[in-house]
């Protein structure tokens, strides 16, 4: 699959995003591995809410969000993140280490065409607040305006190309 911008992406009816993540704690404040913004109500993200062990993947269009929260096995180490979703099939789906952790339906307002900026942030909320910036380190962040497919998934964790 063909790699894509951040404006691409935001833009997209469907599309995937790649990380590799590693953390030594899961004890921190809310933070942002993944950012693509345009506003509140147009913005794509993966972040790690509040203290918790827990990862929410998130696509937000024309101010309707869709949220897969997922609770649990996020150990320390490296653990590679993706998410996808679909305008056409109406579905945000999200992935840890290649396996899939869940669906949610994505009905929302996909068009969002005319936004005049997109802000790309890897592992911050913001440029401006140190306390901001994720306790761990990313690597091999990837956006593809399309839905990968399970084999696409299985071929980035197993170290290909795709």
């Amino acid at each position: 699959a063909d790699l894509a911008t951040a404006w691409d992406v935001q833009d997209a009816t469907e599309g995937s995003i790649n990380f590799w993540l590693h953390k030594d704690s899961w004890a921190a404040a809310q933070r942002y591995m993944i950012r693509i913004y345009a506003n509140n109500n147009n913005q794509i993200r993966v972040e790690q809410p509040n203290n918790s062990n827990r990862v929410n993947y998130v696509r937000t269009a024309g101010g309707t969000q869709r949220r897969i929260q997922i609770t649990g096995g996020f150990s320390t180490g490296w653990q590679m993140h993706t998410m996808t979703w679909s305008e056409t099939d109406n579905v945000i789906e999200a992935f840890r280490n290649g396996s899939s952790l869940g669906t949610t339906s994505a009905t929302v307002d996909w068009n969002t065409t005319g936004l005049s900026s997109v802000r790309t942030l890897v592992g911050a909320d913001d440029t401006s607040s140190p306390a901001s910036v994720l306790n761990g380190e990313l690597m091999y962040y990837a956006l593809w305006q399309t839905v990968l497919s399970q084999d696409d998934i299985d071929e980035l964790y197993n170290g290909g190309p795709v």
